[in-house]
């Protein structure tokens, strides 16, 4: 623990945190790391004792162990995203786990991945990034939006893109949200993007979800690929991906 990390500001002041990890030790550590920073953290052995914590104290961001005795991480996030946004649906949650857990993690709810080992500093700043208030926005932004025909429209991403991108992103789209579309989302020139971008455009898209009839996903980095199917299950909208494709056709 160096004199940096006690004399800094609070990154995470009062944030409400659920850590859920079986290994005494290892909570314990992540524990006083987020209380550093000023998280008010609630800890849990298992799943199934994390979705009572849950349930109880709402927090404000959910980080995970995957694989524990007494309930795994995947069943809890599951139960997490059955229940309604009032109840803490959209809730962002961090997935913390063995490298090759990514793609079940991802796909079962969470929205960011921190590999074991891990380094304490990076998961923070994972965590910080979820909560923390994002206000600045890219200009040019990182997407364009192009009406492609009557009923279908393109969102094209470039560069990295951040929380506060993709809350200017969902707003630029709420006039094409009047009526019902189809979205292709071309990840093609996306190099990267904010662990928090997927959790920001859920929460933002959840009350015009049902304008969105399917979304194509075109290329892009395997991972984005991943999050944006991802995201849309969480919206129950219907997704396909492919590779290529001629977006003004």
């Amino acid at each position: 623990m160096t004199a940096s990390i006690l004399n800094r500001p609070a990154r995470l002041s009062d944030v409400r945190t659920l850590l859920v990890e079986d290994d005494h030790d290892t909570r314990e550590m992540l524990e006083e790391f987020l209380a550093l920073d000023g998280a008010v953290v609630f800890g849990a052995k298992s799943g199934a004792e994390g979705f009572e914590v849950f349930e109880r104290e709402r927090p404000d961001i959910v980080v995970s162990d995957l694989w524990m005795p007494g309930g795994d991480g995947y069943g809890m996030i599951r139960r997490i995203r059955s229940l309604p946004p009032e109840k803490g649906g959209l809730t962002p949650a961090v997935a913390v786990s063995a490298a090759e857990a990514v793609r079940p993690a991802i796909a079962a709810g969470f929205h960011a991945f921190a590999a074991k080992p891990f380094d304490i500093e990076t998961l923070v700043e994972i965590v910080v990034d979820f909560t923390k208030a994002e206000e600045f926005v890219q200009s040019p932004p990182p997407w364009t939006i192009t009406t492609l025909r009557p009923g279908v429209v393109a969102v094209a991403f470039t560069g990295h893109v951040r929380a506060a991108d993709m809350r200017q992103l969902v707003a630029a789209m709420l006039p094409h949200l009047r009526s019902t579309l189809d979205l292709v989302v071309d990840l093609r020139r996306l190099t990267g993007c904010a662990p928090s971008v997927a959790s920001v455009g859920e929460r933002s898209l959840w009350e015009r979800r049902r304008q969105i009839r399917g979304v194509r996903i075109v290329g892009g980095p395997a991972l984005a690929r991943l999050v944006a199917a991802s995201a849309c299950g969480v919206l129950g909208v219907p997704s396909t991906m492919t590779e290529q494709e001629t977006l003004g056709e």
